[in-house]
């Protein structure tokens, strides 16, 4: 018999009625209907199917199904009007509960007698998903891991998140298919902990109870770069110096520089070190540096940043005497630099220039002639072959 009502129950029609009954007579007043004092039930979750032997009585027109819950009341179910039908399935009951029915059969406005009560409890909601994991460490996500639910109603699983503040759940994804067991919760902020847990989800919308909960972290930023430095003493360059990072999964560092429109990517370095070659005496510039890791997560900048400075000329003497001695002419100048190792003497006159190497502030000139009239300035030279800036040019006429 049970093999029979499961082929019928799949093609039963579902008549549903929501009206109480009314206006019925007491079928002992006009006509005998007969009483129904056996259901035979299947249950599920959500839903009850019931069978019964046909009523084989013309003056039967079909039947009233009344339901009630735990202390409830009886109400009106369904409505089947074809005394022929001999299954219906209730649908949209909670799972795990008691209910208790009553099937009444009726001809116009006489309605049988209540018959036998026939009490079902609903299934219990499917079991959680039994495991759960939650891997950390990734760099701006969550990957989420579980075990297959080994009931076969299962088609998909619901993800819900919480962060780690207050009961609220929040649903996240869905996942179809039984057999699935991954998800990965993506761009999430780094450093940032998370809750999660699944549902089970069968393929008639019923969600089980949650799963243990798991805890998930994304990965940390690399630390912020310490210690860095820049020169302000090499010649036309600017060396940048810094602690290295203590990460393991380190990649290497991006060093920027200002800029008219900020901060701008230099260049990148796996050392602890980099020189930026500026080309000019004297050029002011500011720099951060940031460490990256193999994920290309790249840490935070320095809140301040580090000024630095290509070495400067060196300070540009100035003569103190111009005067001929003989027949030659004595220059004589001063320069407080204490960078300065030599000098550089320009000399010009009609027949030409030339320059001439001294270590003192002194000199001698005696490759002049007479009636002819010559020029001089100096530069100070450093030990890098700094220059400065020319002096004033001091002239003088030879007699």
């Amino acid at each position: 018999m049970r093999k029979n009502f499961l082929a019928m129950f799949v093609a039963v029609a579902v008549f549903c009625g929501c009206a109480t009954t009314a206006n019925f007579v007491n079928s002992d007043e006009q006509i005998k209907l007969p009483t129904i004092n056996s259901l035979r039930t299947l249950s599920d979750m959500t839903q009850i199917a019931f069978e019964w032997d046909v009523v084989n009585d013309a003056n039967v027109e079909g039947y009233y199904l009344y339901r009630k819950g735990e202390g409830g009341e009886y109400k009106e179910v369904a409505k089947i009007k074809d005394r022929f039908t001999t299954h219906y399935v209730d649908t949209g009951l909670s799972p795990d509960t008691l209910y208790t029915y009553q099937l009444r059969t009726y001809h116009k406005s006489v309605l049988s007698g209540a018959g036998k009560e026939t009490a079902v409890r609903t299934a219990p909601v499917i079991n959680s998903v039994n495991f759960v994991q939650a891997v950390k460490g990734l760099p701006g996500r969550v990957k989420i891991l579980w075990r297959p639910h080994n009931d076969y109603r299962v088609n998909g699983y619901v993800i819900e998140r919480n962060g780690l503040e207050g009961d609220k759940w929040e649903k996240v994804a869905e996942v179809k298919g039984r057999l699935s067991v991954e998800f990965i919760d993506s761009n999430l902020p780094e450093n940032s902990y998370f809750r999660y847990r699944i549902l089970a989800k069968t393929t008639d919308g019923i969600v089980s109870n949650p799963s243990e909960i798991v805890n998930g972290q994304t990965k940390a930023l690399p630390p912020v770069v310490a210690n860095l430095t820049a020169s302000t003493n090499l010649p036309k360059k600017i060396k940048l110096t810094w602690s290295g990072v203590n990460a393991t999964d380190f990649s290497h560092y991006n060093v920027y520089k200002d800029s008219t429109f900020g901060y701008k990517l230099l260049n990148t370095t796996k050392q602890t070190s980099y020189t930026d070659n500026v080309g000019n005496d004297g050029v002011e510039a500011s720099y951060k540096v940031t460490a990256v890791d193999k994920d290309k997560q790249e840490g935070q900048r320095q809140t301040i940043d580090v000024k630095g400075a290509s070495l400067t000329k060196p300070a540009t003497p100035v003569f103190v005497s111009i005067t001929q001695v003989n027949n030659a002419v004595s220059l004589v100048w001063t320069s407080s630099d204490e960078r300065v190792v030599r000098f550089k003497l320009l000399k010009s006159s009609k027949a030409g220039s030339q320059n001439v190497s001294v270590k003192s502030q002194s000199f001698r000139d005696t490759g002049v002639q007479i009636g002819a009239s010559y020029s001089y300035s100096v530069v100070s030279v450093d030990k890098f072959g700094i220059e400065s800036e020319p002096s004033k040019q001091v002239s003088i006429d030879v007699k």
